[in-house]
């Protein structure tokens, strides 16, 4: 793997593994060659002089890895704009070049791993960190591929395309998608209860988030995804209070309709056949 010049000081963004970074940072060593590049950038980069470094900060949207399109990459502002300007070397460029196309394009193309299914829609693929370990650039990353690709070895394709890089793949986790078919009658009994529940005509649907229900045989996920009205504009700041968001939070009434609706689909179901109904 590639190492870093020594022209890079400092690199990091913030790390919570199930959302996008909202933050960037990079410092680099002075020169008076890159503070004229400096000026090139957009505003969204906030840019600090010491005289002995340039410290370059970009900030995002945090949201869901599994939904990187409702927020704003930190990391993806900042490496797109400093390869605009031409900040880097050559040298340090190539090394960034594979996370600023992960961060950019949440399809998997920079890895050769894109994909789709009319079941579970494409595969997604979100940059969640980056930072230095020693000299060498590190960044990880969540992916969610769709249920009729299981068999697809993506762990092969993948390390090959980041070998064509420099770089090296590391897979600490592999799942294989969780499917559970909506026409059993356990499922069609908690859909109509919800339906009748909430006086509307939904039909379940595959989400790109993971479930502790593949821990379970013969269980889904059966949670609290109904609508609910809009929140009070200062309840939160721009950017939280949704699921993998800062302040993540959910309502005290939505939990109060999804448990009833919990109990009434267990009643239902175990009435309907009650020697094998759990």
């Amino acid at each position: 793997m590639e190492s870093l010049s020594d022209e890079v000081l400092e690199f990091y963004t913030s790390d919570q593994p199930y959302r996008i970074p909202d933050l960037a940072f990079l410092r680099l060593r002075f020169s008076e060659e890159k503070e004229l590049r400096c000026r090139e950038l957009s505003a969204e980069i906030c840019v600090e002089n010491d005289g002995e470094s340039l410290c370059l900060i970009a900030r995002g949207t945090a949201c869901s890895a599994a939904q990187p399109q409702n927020g704003v990459s930190a990391l993806g502002i900042l490496l797109k704009e400093i390869h605009a300007c031409g900040l880097l070397s050559s040298h340090d460029e190539a090394i960034f070049c594979l996370a600023r196309e992960l961060s950019n394009d949440c399809s998997g193309s920079a890895l050769c791993v894109s994909c789709e299914d009319e079941l579970s829609g494409p595969l997604v693929l979100s940059v969640t960190a980056a930072k230095l370990c020693g000299r060498n650039l590190e960044c990880s990353f969540i992916s969610k591929y769709p249920i009729t690709k299981n068999e697809m070895d993506f762990t092969k394709t993948a390390e090959k395309a980041c070998a064509q890089c420099g770089m090296e793949l590391q897979v600490t986790r592999y799942d294989k998608a969780n499917y559970f078919n909506p026409d059993d009658p356990l499922a069609r009994v908690m859909t109509d209860v919800y339906n009748d529940y909430m006086g509307v005509k939904e039909r379940p649907f595959v989400m790109s988030g993971g479930t502790y229900a593949r821990k379970l045989p013969n269980a889904f996920a059966c949670g609290t995804g109904m609508p609910e009205g809009p929140r009070p504009n200062t309840l939160f700041l721009p950017g939280h209070g949704d699921y993998h968001q800062p302040d993540e939070a959910i309502s005290v009434e939505r939990i109060r309709r999804a448990l009833i609706i919990y109990i009434l689909g267990i009643m239902k179901y175990c009435s309907q056949d009650p020697e094998n109904a759990f």
